[in-house]
């Protein structure tokens, strides 16, 4: 056997520093972007890395559209609370990583009081699941205790607590679906419709009393850190404008080391590698933020019946980007509208027809559209499917009567024959 030696030149790609910082950062939230860079700071000596100035919650405003959010600089958490105890729990009680998933959706949009502050379908279209599934995995949350998280609304919240006591009873669930009517005194109309006499309105109403409409501040002083959206839209004379909002993200600088050794020639290009790709994240942030709100303009303008069909390669293909990176960058990432604050996928929404892409409605605009129309019916004489086809039709949604079908089914909304019944 003869060995020999010889030269051979080939071509590889090298993963530089700067692209594994740049793969590394597009997919982490601000609050993760945040703990990642204290980290490097704290391994690093030539990175300093100043963290935004942390606020009182309850001198934070609320997200508001056109507002500034320098005020609303991340706030530290006080320890255990709301959010690490359902945190806990789902990774206990989650096995599924796409239901671990959908869980970890709806934990994001959780309100401090304990109610959901996102629709179930947001939460769908974000883990891009179908509406069934994330209903499911809700159905499990709210068996978390106390009774009356991930509550959609007050009503559900006293619904869920009333049923795990025992006292559900078909007045008292009358009485819950008709709250308006009880903040105003309306205790004459509340006893026709339980089919009571009016002096049985306040014995059952005392049953309510007893319940906590706002669960979650059980955790009150535990709260999570609330950092503002990544981006806001705003509207200007021209058009909409998008802008990275300020005090999100620390700052960041590069120290020159006293000496000049190996070690500290290495952390200098380190940070300048991780600076640069934080630079970049931004940047790539901040146009496909723009992109999306160039496409979704009537969506912002007039609401959820006006979202286009818009999907990520639709989206990668304009900006000559990877969809890998569109989705790594929307992950996690909110958007500050006249709509609230949203995560950046709200604004993707598949074709209901792929063959039309973009030409034809969106599943979310022809969602929308169904329960609008399902909403304002006659309650004598509710529309059928096909009624809701012709409906459609003269709205500019032109789908096939199974369609619709298919989508009130996915919605929950009964059949025409159920609905007339209730009525």
């Amino acid at each position: 056997m003869e060995l020999t030696q010889t030269l051979r030149q080939t071509t590889r790609l090298a993963m530089t520093l700067q692209m594994q910082h740049s793969l590394q950062l597009l997919q982490m939230s601000t609050p993760e972007l945040i703990l990642f860079l204290e980290n490097a700071s704290a391994k690093n000596p030539a990175l300093r890395v100043t963290l935004p100035r942390p606020l009182p919650r309850e001198t934070s405003p609320r997200p508001e559209f056109g507002g500034t959010w320098d005020a609303t600089a991340g706030l530290e958490a006080h320890g255990p609370g709301l959010y690490a105890y359902v945190s806990n729990r789902i990774e206990t009680d989650f096995a599924a990583p796409r239901d671990k998933q959908i869980a970890y959706a709806f934990l994001d949009a959780l309100e401090p009081s304990g109610w959901l502050g996102s629709s179930v379908d947001t939460v769908a279209l974000c883990c891009d699941v179908p509406v069934a599934a994330a209903r499911a995995v809700l159905r499990k949350l709210q068996q978390l205790e106390p009774t009356g998280l991930f509550a959609c609304s007050l009503a559900e919240c006293l619904l869920l607590q009333a049923e795990e006591s025992g006292v559900l009873t078909w007045e008292l669930e009358t009485l819950i679906a008709n709250l308006p009517l009880l903040a105003e005194g309306r205790t004459t109309e509340l006893a026709e419709l339980c089919d009571c006499a009016e002096e049985d309105i306040p014995e059952i109403t005392a049953v309510l009393r007893g319940f906590d409409p706002k669960p979650g501040l059980q955790f009150a002083n535990d709260l999570p850190p609330v950092f503002p959206p990544d981006l806001v839209a705003s509207r200007t004379d021209e058009g909409w404008s998008v802008d990275l909002t300020r005090s999100t993200l620390p700052t960041l600088q590069v120290v020159e080391a006293s000496t000049q050794d190996e070690d500290a020639k290495t952390a200098r290009a380190e940070a300048l590698a991780l600076v640069a790709a934080v630079e970049k994240r931004q940047a790539t942030l901040l146009r496909v933020g723009a992109a999306l709100v160039r496409h979704q303009s009537a969506y912002l303008d007039s609401g959820p019946g006006h979202l286009r069909a818009l999907t990520l390669d639709m989206i990668a293909g304009e900006l000559d980007l990877h969809v890998s990176t569109v989705s790594r960058v929307c992950a996690g990432c909110l958007i500050a509208g006249p709509r609230g604050a949203l995560p950046l996928k709200a604004l993707f929404s598949r074709p209901v027809d792929a063959l039309l892409g973009t030409a034809g409605p969106s599943q979310d605009a022809l969602a929308a559209a169904i329960t609008r129309l399902v909403e304002g019916e006659n309650r004598a004489r509710p529309l059928s499917d096909g009624a809701l086809e012709k409906a459609l039709a003269a709205d500019g949604f032109r789908v096939a009567r199974r369609t619709v079908a298919k989508y009130r089914q996915a919605l929950g909304i009964p059949a025409v024959s159920k609905r007339r019944r209730r009525a």
